[in-house]
């Protein structure tokens, strides 16, 4: 477990679904330990993000926040930093490239970018990616196969519980999944899962049924 060094993941999911609480509290978890974090925001300003850091519990003077869409900018504040995070690739701006921020060469120029400064500084790096109507990460193809793993945060609009998938991992298994619960404090971790889909207590209820399914092909 853990983060490898110079792994470069990519995060989709809807926008409001939680992926910038998340980020934010598992940076301020890693900058409790010591690690120098540098959070890259490039669509909100510094004091949004600071406000919600605050809320999380995830303010520390190991975090730095970058909240600009200049991508080189960004990453001169890189050194000394134990743990990257670019929020999102569709909102940065990689100046070598042409086009406005989220298009497919902006996108692909910003994501290229980022790996190879976390490659050549064996930084762990999370890329936030935003996901389109058919449920893609947005950009080209070619993005999810540039980084080394693939995560998906997803939950229903009328739920508090959110689900973490790994889609694609180079170092690892991609059989894991993790449920979280969505409270005014942040994202808690569900630790027993078996708890949301039956009643504990022995009692049948009225039109609940359980079964097995294999997802997938």
């Amino acid at each position: 477990g853990g983060w490898v060094p110079g792994g470069v993941f990519l995060l989709g999911g809807q926008p409001g679904i939680g992926k910038s609480t998340l980020l934010l509290q598992t940076c301020g978890r890693m900058a409790d330990r010591g690690i120098q974090v540098l959070y890259v925001s490039g669509e909100e300003s510094e004091s949004q993000v600071a406000l919600r850091a605050r809320r999380l519990g995830a303010g520390s003077e190991n975090l730095r926040l970058f909240c600009d869409s200049d991508l080189a900018l960004a990453l001169a504040a890189l050194d000394g930093c134990g743990f990257l995070v670019v929020d999102s690739v569709q909102a940065m701006r990689a100046p070598e490239e042409s086009g406005w921020p989220g298009t497919p060469s902006q996108v692909r120029g910003v994501a290229q970018t980022c790996i190879e400064a976390a490659k050549s500084r064996s930084i762990p790096t999370v890329l936030v990616g935003h996901i389109t109507k058919e449920g893609r990460i947005a950009g080209p193809m070619l993005l999810e196969h540039m980084v080394d793993g693939v995560l998906s945060f997803s939950g229903e609009d009328y739920s508090q519980y959110r689900t973490l998938r790994v889609n694609k991992n180079r170092f690892g298994s991609t059989e894991e999944l993790g449920i979280f619960e969505m409270a005014e404090d942040g994202l808690h971790p569900v630790k027993d899962v078996s708890g949301l889909y039956w009643n504990k207590g022995g009692a049948t209820v009225p039109g609940v049924a359980m079964t097995v399914a294999l997802e997938g092909s």
